[in-house]
């Protein structure tokens, strides 16, 4: 996990949804099987608080059952059948509870991982809460990153765990600079959808210790691209990806 001057992270996007079905354990071990250690991760509340991987506020694109999440007890959600819709190769493969990750993590030392809260408002509070006291219990905290849309989860997260490292994602169309927008919620890193990364915001950011968090890049020739625009200049830098394992072969000259 040690930084390497001028290359950003290499993350692997909902566990690396291009490879396994998204945000199960089997796809964080094949990404990790890979040699990838930086894993991405979404996590909301069952109806009964148990906090899961998904990134849908329904279980109907992911799993083979229908509803919200929030309207379904964690027994229920963890009925369903979350691979067989990406492959055979997967049927079977259950929705992962954010412990069950976190047991993962704890169990590959070398790994980290960015936690998504999909939870807003006194919600969010509540689940960044769970995230860092989860993530403790294991002493996890230096290697988990906490990302969010929303700006509640990172505020109580600051108060909790200053030394956290908050991620403050930004939504495509918002044109709120991204230097305040980071300073407004917080964070140390700000993270934008790859195409809103410029060399001169890299600058401005770097600049002010910011990291970038650029997400989601599956062509590897747009993360060198990247790269030239400056990403890779902050130890937080990272590029997520759905397809870890073209950049890690880009890396190596195999690709």
């Amino acid at each position: 996990m040690t930084w390497q001057q001028g290359r950003p992270r290499v993350c692997a996007h909902r566990g690396g949804a291009g490879l396994a079905p998204e945000n199960t354990l089997a796809a964080c071990r094949q990404a990790l099987a890979l040699g990838v250690r930086w894993l991405e991760v979404d996590v909301r509340y069952t109806a009964d608080g148990v906090p899961v991987l998904l990134h849908d506020e329904t279980v109907d694109r992911t799993t083979d059952g229908h509803g919200p999440v929030r309207q379904l007890r964690f027994a229920q959600v963890r009925q369903l059948d979350a691979g067989s819709w990406f492959g055979p190769a997967f049927r079977g493969e259950r929705v992962p509870s954010l412990e069950e990750f976190f047991g993962l993590l704890a169990d590959t030392p070398e790994a980290g991982a960015y936690v998504e809260v999909k939870e807003e408002g006194e919600e969010g509070n509540r689940l960044a809460q769970e995230v860092l006291e989860l993530a403790g219990r294991g002493g996890l905290n230096h290697r988990v990153r906490l990302a969010s849309f929303s700006p509640e989860p990172l505020q109580r997260a600051r108060e909790l765990h200053p030394r956290v490292v908050r991620v403050a994602l930004q939504e495509p169309f918002d044109f709120t600079d991204p230097v305040r927008f980071v300073q407004d919620r917080k964070a140390q890193v700000w993270g934008p959808y790859h195409r809103a990364v410029t060399e001169e915001r890299v600058r401005a950011l770097h600049r002010r210790g910011v990291g970038v968090y650029a997400w989601t890049v599956n062509d590897p020739a747009e993360a060198l691209h990247l790269r030239r625009l400056g990403l890779g200049g902050h130890p937080e830098d990272a590029v997520a990806t759905d397809f870890p394992d073209r950049f890690l072969a880009a890396q190596e000259g195999r690709g």
